[in-house]
């Protein structure tokens, strides 16, 4: 390796606790630490080189300064990379002459991202593609053009814009040794920052052993696992060719590329549960939420929260998504709550019944029904014509044999299911607060209606749920029928009456209208003819 090139060449971490994290690396990447007595250990994997561990100087634990991987800059002339960063508003920390492995300066460029440049010929440890060891390093800023030209001036690098934003770096021999990616403090933290990057053939074994050793995995996509040892440092992990020069995922280090399938699981199931109605697809998505999170050490409520940083706040916000999982299937699930989202799917009782019923379980069977047990009045004589306009209703409906005794038990099961569920609260656009039991369908076979609906008088229809049918009365002369005195059936008079007149049958639409008082009694039933 040329030490003009200016490309990356090393990577050591700072910790304040030395003997914890290089036990956690060793059990992660399966490194080995040949002089384990010294202060500053090297690692090693498969007898190659890999980085190096110490323990966080003094000056910078008094800084309260957090564990920190550094990467190393390979240079020709340490004073001349001390100089010229100076002159581009970079901060010199550290220049050390007397190092055994050669010379080294630590700067901050002027946003304060870190870095080390390294004068000498002993440091050669990052590997194209091999797994468990250095394989590529990123910067992570909050503006591109506060630092460009800060890195072109020390380090004479080119720059490329990468189609996913981020930006490609170019050593002066046009190869490409990293990248800087400008990612907004929600999701890159408020530091500026190098990062360190290891290769992996299995990632999610990696992270697996990321978790078991007291380490956190922050972030995860198709390209890269970004995690956190148990001291705090952060470092990503990104997948290399295997023997047969297949890599597990393509390129590395871009949070914004890659096929996000748990994004798109997630707008799927949101439209699901647009589509559908169904609250239960609420349940999942809040569980898919919590499980993602679980794994990640991370939540976002508005903005990311760390389990590592604020646990008491992760874990409250966590058991929030918990309970809203459990809350959205407990909902669906339970029988008070369901009315209005059942199947309608036709079926035969098994006392012969055709009513199409709904799913839920009706809320109190014993509830009275206001329509049967309240003051009736009825009766008529003659009928007044009324021309109605073209009018659209909504509510519950059952198919109609032509057999009156089993016809009117039918009936009577239809008033059940409307007096044991609320099924208004499942129609928009009520007209009125009268109900309406709308009789269709002439079938001349039987000489008789074959559908009936109960339900309400709608202005217009934006959705309709399971369970709840649609019925158009076309515009025309109706013959109106009122009762006028207490009847134990309601309606009965006005029927017969209709019948003798010869009203009833040969497709003609028909209406029964309830009225209710403030005390929710009936007191107005009308029946209307189509004439």
């Amino acid at each position: 390796m040329s030490k003009m090139n200016n490309s990356f060449v090393f990577a050591d971490l700072s910790t304040y606790d030395l003997n914890t994290t290089a036990n956690f690396y060793a059990k992660v990447f399966d490194w080995n630490f040949p002089d384990a007595a010294s202060a500053y250990l090297v690692a090693h994997y498969q007898g190659k080189e890999v980085c190096g561990i110490y323990e966080m100087p003094q000056k910078f634990k008094g800084m309260k300064m957090p564990s920190f991987w550094m990467s190393y800059i390979q240079v020709e002339d340490i004073d001349a990379a001390v100089e010229k960063a100076r002159s581009l508003g970079g901060i010199i920390e550290l220049v050390d002459k007397n190092q055994a492995i050669g010379k080294i300066a630590l700067i901050r460029d002027p946003l304060g991202a870190g870095f080390t440049v390294y004068e000498g010929d002993s440091l050669h440890s990052r590997y194209e593609d091999e797994p468990n060891a250095l394989v590529w390093n990123e910067l992570f800023i909050s503006d591109f053009t506060k630092v460009l030209p800060f890195y072109q001036g020390v380090f004479n690098w080119q720059f490329e814009k990468i189609d996913d934003g981020r930006v490609s770096v170019l050593n002066g021999e046009g190869s490409q040794i990293g990248a800087i990616n400008e990612l907004d403090e929600k999701i890159k933290g408020n530091k500026e920052y190098w990062s360190v990057f290891f290769g992996s053939r299995d990632t999610s074994k990696i992270k697996s052993l990321v978790v078991q050793n007291g380490g956190s995995v922050l972030y995860e996509d198709a390209n890269q696992v970004v995690c956190s040892d148990p001291v705090g440092a952060f470092f990503h992990v990104v997948a290399v060719k295997d023997g047969t020069g297949a890599t597990e995922s393509k390129g590395r280090g871009s949070m914004g590329s890659g096929v996000k399938w748990r994004a798109i699981l997630g707008l799927l199931l949101v439209g699901l549960s647009l589509l559908t109605g169904w609250l239960w697809v609420w349940g999942l998505f809040f569980a898919f939420w919590v499980i993602s999170d679980l794994r990640s050490g991370f939540t976002h409520l508005f903005e990311p929260v760390s389990k590592r940083d604020n646990p008491l706040l992760y874990w409250t916000i966590i058991g929030m998504w918990v309970f809203l999982s459990g809350y959205s299937l407990f909902y669906y699930t339970n029988d008070q709550m369901l009315s209005g989202r059942g199947d309608m799917s036709g079926y035969e009782n098994s006392d012969g019944s055709f009513f199409r019923p709904l799913s839920f379980k009706i809320s109190n069977p014993e509830t009275p029904n206001q329509a049967i047990d309240g003051e009736m009045i009825s009766d008529s004589e003659v009928y007044e014509a009324v021309f109605f306009e073209g009018e659209e209703y909504v509510g519950i409906e059952t198919e109609l044999i032509g057999d009156r005794e089993l016809d009117g038990q039918y009936v009577d099961e239809l008033w059940q299911y409307f007096a044991s569920n609320d099924i208004s609260s499942y129609i928009d656009y009520i007209e009125d607060d009268r109900v309406y039991m709308i009789y269709s369908d002439f079938d001349e076979s039987i000489e008789s209606y074959s559908k009936v609906l109960l339900g309400y008088q709608v202005s217009s229809i934006d959705q309709l749920f399971e369970g709840l049918s649609f019925s158009t009365i076309p515009a025309s002369r109706y013959a109106v029928f009122k009762s006028e005195f207490e009847r134990e059936n309601p309606n009965a008079n006005n029927w017969n009456d209709a019948s003798s007149l010869g009203l009833i049958g040969n497709g003609k639409n028909a209406l029964e209208v309830y009225s209710f008082n403030e005390d929710n009694d009936l007191d107005d039933v009308e029946l209307r003819i189509e004439l």
